[in-house]
């Protein structure tokens, strides 16, 4: 799947992940580690394979999701078994994993005649080079809050409860409260927010001054005589 052409999409809906029992990530969270591994060679709602207790048994990457696992950025599938439901399973791919993409990409594994599937772990900023600039953490500046300082809309770090990743692309949940309290999901609501109803106080009529400046400036030249009696 092509990554780094995915489309990023931030909602305040949280009915979408909870629909699908997507894991949700710790409080307060404004960012997503750099590192994370992402597999890139992956297609979601195909069929793949993997060899299990001497039964090539068939599954299907159907999303993947960001949480934390023991205070590091874990990856979560929901993965889809015959005869069972999709289920979250962390770390359910590694670079290790021996997959197959047909039962005859298998048999001719086992005559080797071909390798396994390689399926392109990339560290997340190479994964998604669109969106991180950073080989260090990847932050989401789509909340605006108000400044008081500035007295104007500011871009604050969001706060990223939900990460999902489909054939769709990338969806965040937020609901772009900050340390400073209500945020707002674009620069015009916050702007609406903090400018409605607000009284401009002007001066009721233009004070004009008229300073009237005599043309003829010829001095008037005054005399003195002494006369002595």
């Amino acid at each position: 799947m092509e990554l780094n052409k995915m489309t990023l999409n931030v909602t305040t809906n949280f009915e979408v992940f909870t629909n699908i029992n997507c894991p949700m990530r710790k409080d307060n969270l404004t960012w997503i580690s750099c590192n994370l591994l992402i597999p890139t060679n992956i297609e979601f709602n195909k069929t793949y394979y993997h060899y299990n207790n001497n039964n090539l048994l068939a599954f299907r990457i159907l999303a993947m999701s960001i949480r934390e696992v023991n205070d590091e950025c874990g990856l979560f599938y929901l993965v889809q078994i015959p005869n069972n439901k999709p289920t979250w399973i962390p770390n359910f791919l590694n670079a290790k994993s021996i997959l197959f993409s047909s039962t005859e990409h298998y048999l001719s594994y086992v005559a080797q005649q071909s390798k396994r599937l390689d399926l392109g772990f990339n560290p997340f900023y190479k994964a998604f080079t669109h969106l991180s600039s950073s080989k260090y953490v990847f932050e989401l500046k789509s909340t605006y809050v108000w400044d008081d300082y500035y007295k104007k809309p500011i871009a604050r770090k969001t706060y990223m409860y939900y990460v999902l990743i489909t054939e769709n692309g990338i969806t965040i949940g937020t609901d772009h409260y900050n340390e400073n309290g209500q945020g707002y999901a674009n620069l015009d609501d916050c702007i609406k927010s903090h400018l409605n109803n607000m009284q401009i106080i002007d001066f009721n009529d233009e004070c004009e001054i008229t300073i009237h400046v005599q043309q003829n400036t010829t001095p008037k030249v005054h005399v003195l005589k002494f006369v002595e009696e």
